[in-house]
């Protein structure tokens, strides 16, 4: 039994620290999301315009095989 609480006690201990890294890097997300915002609106107030190569706006290839028409 003494086993079992103590293993309760450690689970709850872990729960604890899980609980505080979560937050921390919840306050570390709304700190980078702040930084994107101020930059997206420093560009936008510049009128900055960002030329990307093509190869990097090329969309993913999504092609499928041809259907085949329904001979029925």
């Amino acid at each position: 039994m003494n086993h079992l609480l103590a293993e309760v006690t450690q689970l709850r201990a872990e729960d604890e620290q899980m609980k505080a890294q979560l937050r921390a890097k919840g306050e570390e997300m709304k700190t980078c999301v702040g930084r994107v915002q101020e930059l997206v609106q420093a560009i936008q107030m510049s009128d900055l315009q960002i030329s990307l190569p093509a190869s990097h706006l090329t969309p993913p290839s999504t092609l499928k095989p041809p259907c085949h028409a329904d001979t029925q």
